[in-house]
């Protein structure tokens, strides 16, 4: 009986220690991929290719309003054709693409150690020992 029970802990232990070193092995590796990719050593996997926020400017045709006597009379500002607003990109389209996939890739690799850092804490339950203490 002895045999068995002590067979049955070693099993656990077994069990216990492969959870651990899969947990640590995913805690680990995406905090090496993290620190490459903030050190720039390596890219973060493309995932959107997000248009960047842009803005509307309005110009000067839209802003100085030229009296209808003096429109009809030839003055005018710039071209006639002119657009009364020119957009215009806040960050260029490739920075904030790369700043969006940087973020997911963080995220990703947040998830990936969270559950690595559970898998380890149920390895390290079945490494403890049970004792039973007489009251």
């Amino acid at each position: 009986m002895k045999n068995l029970l002590n067979g049955k802990f070693s099993n656990e232990k077994g069990l216990g220690y492969s959870l651990l070193a899969i947990g640590l092995l995913m805690i680990i590796i995406p905090v090496i991929l993290v620190i490459m990719v903030f050190t720039g050593k390596m890219q973060p996997t493309i995932v959107l290719n997000a248009p960047a926020p842009t803005m509307r400017i309005p110009t000067i045709k839209s802003t100085v309003q030229i009296p209808g006597v003096l429109e009809k009379l030839g003055f005018g500002v710039g071209q006639k054709d002119a657009p009364e607003y020119v957009t215009q990109e806040i960050i260029p389209q490739q920075v904030f693409s790369f700043y969006v996939n940087v973020g997911i890739f963080y995220l990703l690799m947040l998830f990936l150690a969270s559950a690595g850092s559970k898998i380890a804490s149920i390895g390290v339950k079945l490494i403890k020992e049970v004792t039973f203490t007489k009251f």
